[in-house]
């Protein structure tokens, strides 16, 4: 399992826990993914 889908794994748990504290440091942990993603990409299209 990816570490994106274990993040949105966990993520659909607290929702439902209705835990805000683990919500909000999982869509931190989910945002940097997505930065470190397109930061790849813009490298992988640069070479």
């Amino acid at each position: 399992m990816s570490l994106e889908t274990e993040v949105m794994s966990l993520m659909k748990d607290a929702m439902k826990n209705k835990d805000e504290a683990m919500l909000r440091g999982l869509r931190a942990i989910k945002a940097e993914i997505i930065k470190g993603i397109k930061v790849v990409a813009k490298i992988s299209k640069a070479t």
